[in-house]
């Protein structure tokens, strides 16, 4: 489709989000989108993430809805370079989630009889391990994409590796590992391993580690703002 054909509307449905997609990486469409590659529109796809969540933790409705057309965008934008090339289209993306969702709720679109949360949850684990072919557990941790934030990425590896009970460890024993290494003259690595420690000290707190540096950095700009007005 050409941009020419696009027609204006008071309403749009997600089929004209594809159209107008296909438009903007037309012959005749925007350079820039022209230009963009799945690499290129990474950090686009981050961006346009944490603005969703920017939104959700400020309670910004209006904004939300903005924002989750964006992540929209990011959708249709992959899925078209994708086309392109003839890797996929939009209905692989949509059957493969369809097809996921209805996988791995048995209990929904099957047979299967659950207890509540904690039992879905497992069952959604398990599904996922024989869908992977995961045949130990350390598969499973490898899986956990580096490209998610340390705290996340860390946290998760964490909780995956005393699951699996490749690892132990108990609050007393994570403070005297934290002690020692605040003892050392630190270096890049062992700075690592001491914010590790720390990770293992909020799973065994059952504390959102993510959640409780970004409050706390928050927090921080709030009261350094108030200092600053004083001065």
């Amino acid at each position: 489709m050409q941009p020419q054909e696009i027609e204006a509307k008071e309403v749009y449905t997600f089929e004209d989000l594809v159209q107008i997609t296909r438009a903007l990486r037309s012959e005749n469409g925007c350079p820039w989108d022209k230009e963009q590659t799945h690499l290129s529109l990474t950090p686009c796809m981050i961006e346009e993430a944490y603005e969703v969540v920017e939104a959700i933790n400020n309670e910004d409705i209006p904004n939300l809805c903005e924002e989750l057309g964006d992540v929209l965008l990011q959708v249709t934008m992959h899925t078209e370079i994708a086309e392109e090339v003839g890797d996929f289209c939009l209905n692989d993306v949509t059957t493969g989630i369809c097809k996921k969702l209805i996988r791995r709720h048995p209990h929904v679109f099957g047979d299967l009889l659950v207890s509540g949360t904690k039992e879905v949850l497992a069952n959604w684990e398990e599904i996922k391990k024989n869908e992977k072919n995961e045949a130990t557990p350390l598969e499973g941790i490898k899986r956990i994409p580096k490209a998610l934030p340390a705290c996340i990425r860390g946290q998760k590896t964490i909780k995956k590796s005393k699951k699996a009970d490749y690892i132990s460890f108990k609050e007393e024993e994570i403070k005297e590992n934290v002690k020692g290494l605040l003892e050392k003259d630190l270096t890049k690595d062992e700075i690592g391993e001491l914010l590790f420690e720390i990770l293992k000290l909020s799973e065994e707190k059952k504390v959102n580690a993510e959640e409780a540096l970004r409050d706390y950095t928050t927090r921080f700009v709030e009261e350094l703002e108030e200092k600053v007005e004083e001065i």
